[in-house]
């Protein structure tokens, strides 16, 4: 008798907690969720496909020593050998930093861009959380 009330105790506090986790998680998932903006504004743990960013576009080159390099192109950058990318995007008055990922072909298509790197525009998925962000370019 007291092997059953100890195991029916058990399983009482296994759904105890599983329902509290499951509650957890509903209502973290639904903050995130209302925190999502369509205008673009930052986002909060989401992932969200077909976004357009504007922003000035950095060429991240590796420099003498192990630093980092970091310039603004006047123009097409594929000739400047591998490197990384950065999209910086000034929303009200803060700015945040996107990584740019993507396949090799569609990174080096918008390498080959024309244009001002100061109003850079790319559309993809954007990912990440406050501590990090990326933009994956189609």
């Amino acid at each position: 008798m007291r092997r059953f009330s100890l195991a029916a105790l058990t399983l009482s506090l296994a759904v105890v907690f599983a329902l509290a986790l499951t509650f957890a998680y509903v209502s973290f998932a639904d903050h995130h969720e209302k925190g999502a903006k369509d205008d673009g504004k930052m986002m909060e743990g989401v992932h969200k496909d077909d976004v357009t960013l504007k922003g000035t576009l950095y060429c991240l080159l590796p420099g003498k020593g192990g630093e980092v390099q970091t310039i603004v192109s006047a123009g097409p950058c594929d000739h400047l050998g591998p490197h990384a990318h950065v999209l910086l995007v000034e929303r009200e008055q803060e700015g945040y930093v996107y990584a740019v990922q993507g396949s090799e072909e569609a990174i080096t298509k918008m390498e080959k861009r024309t244009g001002d790197r100061k109003n850079f525009e790319l559309k993809g998925k954007v990912g990440g959380s406050q501590r990090a962000w990326t933009i994956t370019v189609d």
